[in-house]
């Protein structure tokens, strides 16, 4: 079964939507149990209330988990950080405990670079069928991302990193888990980002170690075209502001928020925008909730999707660990009926969804074999369908996995580039998570057959063993 057959609309039983198993496997089918007299589906997910947007939750949500005949409700709640670090370039080590009270960090601001580390040591996570960051920048007209990692090394507000960033690979994973940022090109000003890490935050309720998340700032500096005034430096309170308050500038872990679950072995892009030729300096990235991907009146639109590969290596983080996946799937989806065909490219250059523009890659758009590699990936077509073509991209994974540096994620190009025929592609920030209950709402990578890879110096000592065992044997 298809995961966009995989939910059915909701039945209404006693005026309230159940939902059997949020953490069902992928090939799960469909299951109707009989509890308590009530009907319960397995692959319907939907909750009968108001998603409660506010930083201080006071509803319970109720996402039933059926597990040995007994219904467990998982409720929403809210987790602010109890540890947090600036670690900049030039200032070095800061918990935000004095003055302003406040955690600097972007790229460049006074002279560096500044990232942040965010911990939730002992947090009692319970049943995560959903977890998002959410991030409020004191300041509006903020620019530019940071791509959100797991901690590898553990710390405290007492660790003292000086002037040098944690390390990819040994401190925290180098593949990211998400992106928070903000955007000001286009005149939106976004003091609020949100960033989904449903994948990580179960894995810490499941006894995975916890040592945090870092923020690795990316900065607007790959687009010497950006058509905003610019504002490197954000500002977020730090949890010493007001300790155990949760108000509208904090940052938080909210789980269990809304009716929709992550799924295992499905992973949404967590950075994506659109391009266009008639409109160069645009940035449409995640206040437009729509990427646009086709032609309008000969203006071409190519859409951009960056996939975080953290989910898939979080069990063992470390740079020296080399995972692969057996197979990997892609599926864009559009929330309108009209259907796009594309030519799926890897991209060569970074870019970033708060500041990225046609004019990025100069007047001319992406060029092939400079931006994007010549060879298509394959093609796709997008529309609102559960039929919508899936496309093979495992070799590309795979890339990516042994070289996490050079994920710059996949460059959409219309088939046709004349006249109009346009698709709105759903944007990661419009469905936190896959809720499958509209057709078109999401856009996915699906992996199965994760393996690792020993590294060639656990290999070689193996061999040297085998070696000195046969040695003794001939001796013997």
């Amino acid at each position: 079964m298809s995961l966009g057959g995989w939910w059915n609309r909701c039945k209404t039983v006693q005026h309230l939507h159940w939902s059997a198993v949020f953490h069902a496997q992928f090939s799960a089918t469909k299951e109707i149990q009989m509890i308590s007299g009530i009907h319960v589906s397995r692959d319907c997910v939907h909750v009968n209330q108001k998603e409660n947007r506010m930083k201080k939750v006071t509803g319970t949500f109720l996402g039933l988990i059926v597990a040995t005949g007994l219904v467990t409700a998982a409720q929403a709640e809210v987790f602010e950080p109890t540890e947090n670090l600036t670690v900049h370039t030039v200032f070095g080590t800061d918990a935000g405990a004095a003055g302003a009270k406040v955690l600097k960090g972007g790229t460049p601001y006074d002279g560096g670079s500044g990232g942040m580390l965010l911990g939730w040591p002992g947090a009692s996570w319970g049943t995560v069928n959903n977890a998002r960051l959410q991030m409020s920048s004191r300041s509006a007209g903020d620019d530019g991302s940071f791509t959100v990692h797991q901690m590898i090394t553990p710390w405290t507000e007492a660790t003292n990193w000086g002037t040098t960033h944690p390390v990819a690979g040994v401190d925290y994973n180098p593949h990211p888990i998400g992106l928070i940022g903000h955007g000001n090109g286009s005149g939106a000003v976004t003091a609020e980002d949100e960033t989904e890490i449903s994948h990580l935050v179960n894995h810490w309720a499941g006894g995975g170690a916890n040592n945090g998340l870092w923020l690795q700032p990316l900065g607007t500096t790959n687009n010497p075209n950006y058509p905003g005034s610019t504002d490197f430096e954000f500002q977020f309170l730090s949890r010493h502001a007001v300790p155990g308050s949760i108000d509208g500038d904090d940052t938080i872990i909210e789980t269990n928020v809304g009716a929709h679950s992550f799924v295992p072995g499905v992973i949404e892009a967590i950075s994506d925008a659109s391009i266009f030729s008639d409109n160069t300096d645009l940035l449409n990235n995640n206040g437009h909730f729509a990427n646009s991907g086709g032609v309008e009146n000969d203006g071409v639109h190519m859409p951009l999707l960056k996939w975080g590969l953290g989910a898939i290596t979080m069990s063992n983080p470390a740079s020296a660990t080399l995972f692969r996946v057996g197979s990997a799937f892609m599926k864009v989806q559009s929330i309108s009926s009209t259907t796009v065909g594309f030519q799926v490219h890897r991209l060569l250059v970074p870019w970033d969804e708060n500041s990225v523009t046609w004019n990025q890659f100069g007047a001319g758009g992406p060029v092939a074999g400079t931006h994007y590699v010549t060879a298509s990936v394959g093609s796709i077509n997008v529309d609102n369908s559960d039929t919508a073509t899936e496309l093979d991209v495992t070799e590309v994974l795979n890339f990516w996995l042994e070289n996490p540096d050079q994920n710059h994620g996949f460059i959409l190009i219309p088939d046709i580039q004349t006249g109009t025929l346009v698709t709105p592609i759903v944007d990661s920030h419009r469905v936190f998570g896959l809720d499958g209950g509209v057709p078109g709402d999401d856009t996915w990578i699906s992996f199965s057959g994760v393996t690792i890879i020993p590294e060639p110096s656990s290999l070689a000592l193996a061999a040297l063993g085998a070696f000195g065992v046969l040695g003794r044997r001939r001796r013997a």
